[in-house]
């Protein structure tokens, strides 16, 4: 691989609430354990953006409500996607943060399932 290519990380979070409690029954601090994997996974996410100017980062969520591409999101405003979606560690941790706590605070009726949220990912891979 050249130094002009880059490498592009899909990353899909289960935020099923059921889920997360599931996996930390023993312990009363569950939603303390979601906070801590998710700063880790920001800074995964870090250190892979700044491997290489190239790398690209692809962030899905599934589990409460439909399956949801949170970034790269385009929106009409072409200034607010320069400011927020540059891949720039910071800029990605303060746009998807708060999102995905709304999302996993937020009662949905509708849980989506992973092979849903993987079919709608590669179908945005493949058309970007």
């Amino acid at each position: 691989m050249s130094n002009h290519e880059g490498t592009l990380l899909a990353i899909i979070l289960d935020l099923n609430i059921d889920s997360w409690i599931l996996q930390t029954e023993q312990s009363r601090d569950s939603p303390a354990q979601f906070i801590e994997c998710l700063e880790g996974l920001f800074g995964f996410i870090g250190s892979f953006i700044v491997q290489s100017h190239c790398n690209q980062l692809l962030f899905a969520v599934y589990g409460a409500g439909e399956p949801t591409i949170l970034f790269p999101k385009c929106d009409e405003n072409i200034a607010l996607n320069l400011k927020f979606h540059s891949q720039q560690p910071k800029n990605v941790r303060r746009f998807l943060f708060p999102k995905i706590i709304e999302l996993m605070k937020s009662d949905h009726a509708v849980k989506s399932s992973l092979d849903s949220c993987l079919s709608r990912t590669l179908c945005y891979i493949l058309l970007f």
